[in-house]
């Protein structure tokens, strides 16, 4: 009988973890949630220029003055903080999803 009760919640947490679910995060994670994706926006519309520079040429963003190097690995971090935000909330198929759909276009 354990057994099938311990299937019965793998089953459920790998699902909640694949698929996410708003309503079983706590409250002072969402707060952490909006924060730093406050931060991740924020920071997206202030060094836009620069990360599509960085993005396009980086050896011609370092020739125009660009730090390339610092921004790159800024938005290496913007990246992984998002990567580790999302998947309690939408489910790491979702995430998956959003990082790879993009480029594909």
């Amino acid at each position: 009988m354990d057994l099938a009760v311990d299937t019965i919640r793998f089953l459920y947490d790998l699902i909640r973890f694949l698929e996410g679910n708003i309503l079983l995060v706590p409250p002072d994670a969402i707060n952490w949630m909006i924060a730093l994706g406050a931060v991740v926006i924020l920071s997206s519309v202030l060094f836009y220029p620069k990360f599509v520079a960085i993005c396009f040429d980086p050896e011609f963003a370092q020739l125009r003055g660009i730090r390339s190097n610092f921004y790159y690995l800024f938005l290496l971090v913007l990246a992984a903080v998002s990567i580790v935000l999302l998947p309690s909330v939408i489910g790491i198929l979702m995430v998956i999803a959003l990082f790879v759909i993009p480029p594909a276009l």
